[in-house]
């Protein structure tokens, strides 16, 4: 009896995605990005490299001894419009996405912190290239010196604004400075990088092909996966509800109390968890339905249906704001940290349809001020929350 061959198995086998690689210049690749023809999917996260890291790129770019990692894109088609997409540098959302388009499943801050360069971004103000050291620094709040020019006029897409500012240093002016510099201008601009090309994926194999390529690096969370996919579904869950849970903070001028940048999904996440309560209906509050960190519930944004969700995030952002009234009407002293307002969130989500007695009152505010989070467990906190819900 022959053996059945998947069919899969036989068109993959003559199937060599090595061939959809191509070498691109940093000037194309920057022109790219200009023209939005380069973009990325939507569950890319932020910019994230420090100035150190952008220097040791550009030293590497002009220094190192070999080649830079290969850039790896999705060329858009009919399948990847499930996907959202966004710009490259200021992320923002692309209403309709077309076909054709190079979409950054790895690289993307290989290309930002070259076009930082390209176009002077502020962000690379402080690097210069020091001829005398022969490397690129950061000037970490110092003066630039006459041995140095900023890598955002160096590099320049604009030949004027390399050529004054040259003009205007006569030490760099001096000839041998000036060609070398030049030829170092000519090498980045010139400077390839290898592309790897993939044609039209869908949003989910966009996914595994950046999970793949991120295995020995810094991946992107499960958690983030898990709200991608929701976008995929047309729900958003930044713009619907974290965002605006951060907006209404920052207007009572409380958004410092995000102590880090990813606490900015995992608070209003885990704020959601009174919400969660009622809507699959729980017969009354468990203790890990607690509004932290550590308590999210992410499983919920995978099994509850985009409509109950969005309801989730309407009864909190009503208990956010009762809560934000709450400590302005009654002068409360502002909170130290942000455990006081998701509490005080869950409280409200949580009792939306009971009217607060003055004792009620009276209990919150005592809850409020005797309560200290420093140095507590996490069983401590919660048995905190099951204390509030009994005010």
């Amino acid at each position: 009896m022959a053996i059945k061959i998947n069919k899969a198995l036989q068109r993959n086998a003559f199937n060599d995605p090595t061939k959809e690689t191509i070498q691109k210049s940093i000037s194309q690749l920057c022109q790219d990005v200009e023209s939005e023809q380069i973009i990325m999917p939507i569950f890319q996260r932020d910019l994230a490299w420090t100035t150190k890291k952008k220097v040791d790129l550009y030293n590497f770019q002009l220094n190192g001894f070999a080649p830079v990692s290969p850039i790896s894109m999705n060329r858009t088609g009919p399948k990847s419009l499930d996907m959202p997409h966004v710009t490259l540098i200021n992320r923002s959302e692309i209403e309709e996405l077309q076909e054709g388009k190079l979409s950054v499943i790895d690289g993307q801050q290989r290309i930002s912190t070259n076009f930082q360069a390209y176009t002077n971004d502020e962000s690379i103000r402080e690097i210069v290239l020091d001829v005398t050291r022969g490397k690129f620094l950061d000037l970490k709040g110092s003066d630039i010196k006459k041995n140095q020019i900023p890598v955002g006029v160096l590099y320049n897409k604009e030949p004027r604004i390399y050529t004054e500012y040259i003009r205007s240093n006569p030490l760099l002016a001096e000839y041998d400075v000036s060609s070398l510099l030049g030829q170092i201008r000519t090498k980045f601009l010139n400077y390839f990088y290898t592309i790897n090309y993939a044609q039209d994926l869908s949003g989910e194999e966009q996914i595994e092909w950046f999970d793949v390529l991120n295995l020995a690096g810094s991946r992107v969370p499960e958690i983030q996966m898990k709200l991608t996919r929701l976008q995929i579904k047309g729900l958003d869950f930044y713009k619907e509800y974290s965002n605006i849970f951060r907006d209404k903070l920052e207007l009572v001028g409380l958004d410092h109390l995000f102590v880090q940048k990813n606490t900015e999904v995992s608070i209003p996440l885990a704020t959601l968890n009174s919400a969660f309560e009622l809507v699959s209906g729980k017969d009354g509050h468990s203790l890990n339905y607690s509004p932290m960190a550590s308590d999210k519930k992410e499983s919920f944004i995978s099994d509850m249906e985009p409509s109950q969700l969005r309801t989730c995030f309407e009864m909190t952002l009503q208990g956010l704001d009762k809560a934000l009234d709450f400590i302005n009407e009654i002068n409360l002293a502002e909170p130290t940290r942000i455990d006081y307002i998701t509490y005080l969130t869950g409280y409200f989500t949580y009792n939306k349809d009971m009217n607060l007695s003055e004792r009620n009152k009276q209990n919150v505010i005592d809850w409020y001020n005797g309560s200290n989070f420093v140095n507590k467990t996490n069983q401590e906190r919660r048995l905190m929350f099951d204390k509030l819900l009994k005010c």
